[in-house]
């Protein structure tokens, strides 16, 4: 395949995705994966802040988790911090590492990521190789940011240098279903209200109910510490 056919190819999924993200968080009428439909969302905590839900979806064992909450922050000024990669390895404390590999258009691009130990170091360092899809929607106003897991072999064909797997296991590759941030900007200009949500297959053995804890607990953190972020560039 060439690298133009498969840059094309991943340019598509990307805009898949985009649509699959938007039905997820209910922007979008959603539809059947496989002919099954998804469960009902499960309120796993609510504050005036931050609403936090998981499912499950399909025969897929760990849960798809979404957070919602209200920021009265312009959502410019999230996008920026979450869409720049530099800046959101400074402030996302998830991360240990965020940045891109590869540029397939000016929306779209493939991104390394690596989180920190989870659960009090119960669950080690992952990575992710990802497909990522940044963009504005003209029409409604949205600042969209989506993402989903890209084979590495795709990667490398396009010339892209791809960090490879950790040969000692301290860092486990691991799997992103469809995920993303929907922010949508309240009429005001001067305020948002954010959909976050994620379903990550972290693989190696750790038990499903620690990797839905851990996940539960990051949205948690991500949340808090974005809105650290806007209080500290004013």
């Amino acid at each position: 395949m060439s690298a133009d056919k498969g840059a094309a190819d991943l340019l598509a999924v990307g805009a898949h995705t985009v649509d699959r993200v938007l039905q997820i968080v209910g922007l979008q009428e959603e539809l059947p994966i496989d002919g099954v439909s998804p469960e009902p969302w499960s309120v796993v905590s609510k504050s005036p802040v931050l609403t936090v839900k998981n499912r499950k979806v399909g025969s897929i064992p760990v849960l798809q988790w979404i957070g919602e909450g209200e920021f009265q922050y312009p959502a410019e000024a999230l996008y920026r911090l979450l869409t720049d990669t530099v800046a959101r390895s400074k402030w996302d404390t998830v991360f240990a590492e965020y940045r891109s590999l590869h540029r397939l258009s000016e929306s779209t691009d493939i991104t390394y990521s690596q989180t920190k130990p989870l659960v009090g170091g119960m669950i080690s360092a992952r990575d992710y190789i990802d497909l990522r899809v940044c963009r504005v929607d003209a029409s409604s106003g949205r600042h969209i940011m989506v993402w989903a897991d890209v084979e590495a072999s795709l990667v490398s064909a396009l010339g892209a240098d791809v960090p490879e797997v950790d040969p000692t296991g301290k860092i486990v590759r691991g799997f992103n279903h469809p995920g993303g941030i929907v922010i949508v900007p309240r009429p005001d200009g001067k305020s948002c209200f954010v959909h976050y949500t994620v379903h990550s297959d972290i693989k190696g053995t750790m038990p499903v109910w620690l990797v839905n804890k851990g996940t539960g607990g990051a949205i948690d953190s991500i949340f808090a510490n974005l809105k650290k972020a806007l209080k500290a560039q004013g």
